[in-house]
């Protein structure tokens, strides 16, 4: 089409004359847009202009299409907010579409244009026209309301790609040569791949921010929010205490105290900040808990009112199909919080349906949240029904919940979900282990996890349960949780709950000890070696032992040492074994045991679930308790986890085989301080189960001066070898634990003997006295001083390392007798060698007892 030169010319004048008003349009949409970038996106770049005159000359005779070109083009005022994420674009597009009149026709998302193997320009334009008297608080002058403006937004990666070389290479009338398309192709995928990046670590990082008082003990949350207190109250710019404010709240969450939430949060409710619908959230949160139990009351009504508002309920109910991110600006995740504790405060009022619905709606607002998903089927029963269907979706969502934990999103929260989803496929024994971990976190590790929410836990749980089927691996989930409940709080409806199911037992004189371990499949030849290294553990034993309370594998094999043990005169064992009330076919009942029957038809983790509550109702702390696992199957893969949760102390066999090879794997307790690798040798295990006996033959005074001469001949021996050491000082300036090592090495001694053969005296002159062993005993009673060694290290916390770090805990030689140094083996030697020199000092002797 031919040039108007005249018309060309009117068009110019008349831009001139109005476009006063684009520079006018151009600084008011600067405002609204860096207030809101302020809110959405900060630290985003805002840029606004009013086209020049030359650039609209140029514009209307090259393109050569515009009928009325003051009308017709749409970016005479132009706008670009360049921010740092995906995610920030999404929530500045939803401000857009909610504050401007959107010209759909010519707005544009660039990335959906690109085709699937493209990779290029990309960024969202809208055509705007401002139709609202004011915006964010700025006014929007009358003459601005039928006027057009463009506004791109992108990230900085993608504007680096716009700017640098989209514009070079395609706009222009050159051709540019094949190999440099190819080359700018493969750095717009690069940068389309970092750009992902970049938002997915972002977005991970804030969940990191928001979440971390999950990761927190009591005094560390204690210590944060006293810090955070101050900065609040010494903070200059009142426009920054909010967000503070905030921080204090979602930690003040963990411990319990919803009066402290409210008192703060009512402060700054009204005060206008970015953070405002994250105040009312937390606010009607705190109102609805705290007042649950007055639903029809002021501040519960109160409560609701803010999390409905923030939750946008009327329009999300009005027609929830239109849910998605573009509709919904800044309050995305506050809105999806709001929703979900508005669900969560109507638990257990009868609302079911009001329940029921709101988790829907959460859900679909989030359908990637695998907490959310868990809580919709939760409360959904006829999900339940088909879960079969559905596998893949929960199988998903536990992965989630797993790279949560991994990232340190979520910990103890995950845990417990990733439970309830395993329950719903009816898979009980990783449900089981997720439950023992998250028990673990708050009793071993102490984490921040208040009463309430374990009681809410404890009720959730419970919504799992089919009425129309039994599900033992549900009942043992609730149990584990009153176990904790009453551990951690002494919480009374939690101890009636267990005085309920379970037997006081009588357990006698301490210690106890629990040996756990394969019923089943264990070899002739591993059955050999582990009947004898159980003989000799229990031969002089003398407290209680608990077990499987069955002739099969490893509880069969302590019956028989048991029962020999008392053939050969020892009263002192109280055995307690646990088995179902019904009788398996081809599985004994052993005589051996005091058998405490369960409520289960098979054997299931209930029967070890059962010995704990029994346990501790019956007074019993976990932390005086230790477990020696050898071998074992799914039963003991569960007891080897609760044990750990509890505060119990495990010595794992190693290398015996199955569950207990695995757990010294498992990345969830391999790192655990009470899992102690126990040698696969009989002298280890022997002095690791007999090493809490509390009685002696010698007095406490004639053990602490054995004591001192035992570090005085070890001293004497190191300086021949080693450089000055932790240990290596005099009596009065050595650490206790090591002043502990000697005296128990010296209480230890009259079982040593009294295993080999020997008696304990006082000295006499019928010349029998023992003034030296022979080569064999010398060898067996040195490899039970190295076993009494390995096992007083692993329950001290000593740790297997190859360099030797007292000031870490870590010794080398925490392993098998014959796998020790020669030179360092000596010291044992030595050590039973010194035995007639150390009691004659005590006016004793060793007499052969066969004598």
């Amino acid at each position: 089409m031919p040039v108007n030169k005249e018309q060309h010319q009117k068009d110019i004048k008349r831009f001139i004359a109005e476009r006063k008003q684009y520079e006018t349009f151009a600084k008011t949409l600067e405002q609204i847009l860096t207030a809101a970038a302020n809110i959405y996106a900060p630290l985003s770049i805002v840029q606004v202009r009013a086209k020049n005159v030359s650039s609209f000359a140029e514009k209307i005779i090259r393109k050569n299409k515009y009928k009325d070109p003051l009308r017709d083009i749409t970016d005479l005022c132009g706008a670009r907010i360049i921010t740092q994420t995906q995610e920030q674009i999404d929530k500045v597009c939803g401000f857009i579409r909610q504050n401007f009149l959107i010209d759909e026709a010519n707005s544009l998302d660039v990335g959906e244009r690109l085709q699937i193997k493209e990779f290029g320009y990309r960024s969202v334009h809208f055509i705007i026209t401002p139709v609202k008297e004011e915006i964010l608080g700025i006014k929007i002058p009358d003459e601005l309301k039928d006027k057009k403006a463009e506004i791109q937004v992108r990230t900085l990666l993608q504007h680096t790609w716009s700017d640098v070389l989209h514009d070079r290479l395609y706009k222009t009338a050159l051709k540019i040569p094949r190999e440099w398309e190819r080359e700018s192709a493969r750095l717009a995928a690069l940068l389309e791949n970092a750009d992902e990046n970049i938002s997915r670590i972002t977005s991970l990082t804030d969940s990191y921010t928001a979440n971390f008082g999950n990761r927190m003990t009591a005094d560390q949350l204690a210590g944060e929010i006293e810090t955070l207190r101050t900065i609040l109250d010494n903070e200059p710019s009142e426009q920054n205490k909010p967000a503070i404010a905030l921080k204090i709240a979602r930690l003040t969450k963990f411990t319990g105290n919803r009066k402290k939430i409210i008192k703060l949060l009512t402060l700054f409710a009204n005060v206008p900040s970015k953070v405002n619908a994250e105040i009312k959230t937390e606010l009607g949160y705190a109102l609805c808990k705290e007042y649950k139990t007055r639903p029809s009351g002021k501040q519960f009504i109160r409560g609701e009112k803010y999390l409905a508002g923030v939750a946008g309920i009327k329009e999300l109910e009005a027609d929830a199909s239109k849910i998605s991110l573009k509709n919904i600006p800044e309050s995305y995740s506050s809105r999806l919080l709001a929703l979900r504790y508005l669900a969560e405060t109507c638990e257990g009022s009868r609302q079911d349906d009001k329940v029921k619905k709101l988790y829907n709606l959460a859900y679909r607002m989030d359908y990637d949240n695998p907490y959310l998903f868990a809580k919709m089927l939760e409360h959904n029963n006829n999900f339940c029904e088909h879960k079969m269907l559905i596998k893949g979706n929960i199988l998903k969502a536990i992965e989630l919940c797993r790279e949560h934990i991994a990232l340190g999103i979520e910990s103890i929260k995950a845990y417990f979900t990733i439970a309830k989803l395993y329950l719903l496929l009816d898979d009980s024994y990783p449900a089981l282990e997720a439950c023992a971990k998250a028990i673990d976190l708050l009793i071993s590790e102490k984490l921040c996890f208040c009463r309430e929410m374990l009681d809410d836990e404890i009720e959730s749980f419970a919504r799992l349960t089919n009425s129309e089927k039994e599900n033992t691996g549900i009942e043992c989930a609730i149990n584990l949780l009153h176990i904790t409940n009453y551990l951690l709080y002494g919480e009374n409806k939690s101890h009636n709950y267990l005085k309920k199911i379970a037997t006081v037992l009588d357990t006698g004189k301490p210690p106890i000890t629990i040996i756990a371990g394969g019923s089943d499949n264990i070899s002739p030849v591993s059955a050999n070696k582990y009947s004898r290294f159980l003989n000799d553990a229990v031969r002089r034993y003398s407290g209680t032992i608990i077990s499987g309370g069955t002739t099969s594998g490893v509880p069969g094999l302590l019956g028989t040492a048991v029962e020999l043990a008392r053939k050969l005169g020892n009263r002192e064992i109280n055995l307690i074994g646990y088995i179902p009330k019904k009788n398996i076919k081809g599985i004994k009942a052993d005589k051996a045991y005091k058998l405490v029957q369960t409520t289960g038809d098979s054997f299931t983790p209930l029967e070890p679930i059962r010995m704990w509550c029994d346990l501790i109702v019956s007074g019993v702390e976990p932390k005086n308790v230790i477990m020696l696992g050898i071998d074992g199957g799914k039963i003991a893969a569960i007891e080897y986890r609760l044990a750990l949760a509890f505060g119990a102390q495990l010595g794992i066999v190693q290398e015996s085989g199955r569950a207990a090879n695995e757990i010294l794997k498992d990345i969830d307790w391999r790192y655990h301080n009470n899992l102690l690798p126990v040698p696969n040798e009989s002298e280890s295990v022997w002095a690791f189960i007999n090493y809490r006996r509390t009685d002696s033959l010698f007095s406490a005074a004639q053990l602490e001066d054995m004591a001192k001469v035992i570090h005085h001949n070890y001293v004497q021996d190191q300086l021949k070898n080693v450089k000055p050491a932790e240990n290596i000082k005099e009596w009065k300036e050595l650490r206790a634990d090591y002043k502990n090592s000697n005296i128990n090495q010296a209480l230890f001694i009259s079982e040593i003997l009294a295993l080999n053969g020997f008696g304990i005296r006082k000295t006499s002159d019928d010349g029998k006295a023992v003034k030296e062993f022979t080569k064999d005993e010398l060898l067996k009673m040195s490899k039970m001083e190295h076993g009494r060694f390995v096992a007083e290290r692993l329950l001290q916390g000593w740790k297997y390392g190859p360099e030797k770090d007292p000031a870490k805990l870590i010794s080398p030689y925490l392993i098998p007798w014959d796998d020790v140094p020669p030179e360092i083996q000596q010291f044992d030697v030595n050590s039973i060698n010194n035995y007639p020199g150390l009691l004659k000092m005590a006016g004793l002797e060793i007499y052969r007892v066969d004598d």
